[in-house]
């Protein structure tokens, strides 16, 4: 009989995942804002989207939401 292989993905727990982002949201929020603050990405010709900062973010179950502040 064949072994069967695992899968290299591991299933995530959405509660688990919830609860650590909501408890790690500053340490998040910090690296996230230092890694994209200032960037600028050109729209088109005429229009440049610059990001000042991340807000906020929330963690819902498996899903994260965040508002950014950009000109």
């Amino acid at each position: 009989m064949p072994i069967q292989q695992k899968s290299a993905h591991a299933a995530i727990n959405c509660n688990y995942f919830e609860v650590f982002g909501n408890q790690l949201k500053p340490q998040i929020m910090a690296q996230i804002n230092q890694g994209m603050q200032g960037e600028s990405y050109k729209i088109n010709k005429r229009k440049t989207l610059k990001i000042h900062k991340l807000q906020s973010i929330s963690f819902d179950r498996c899903r994260i939401k965040g508002n950014l502040k950009v000109t």
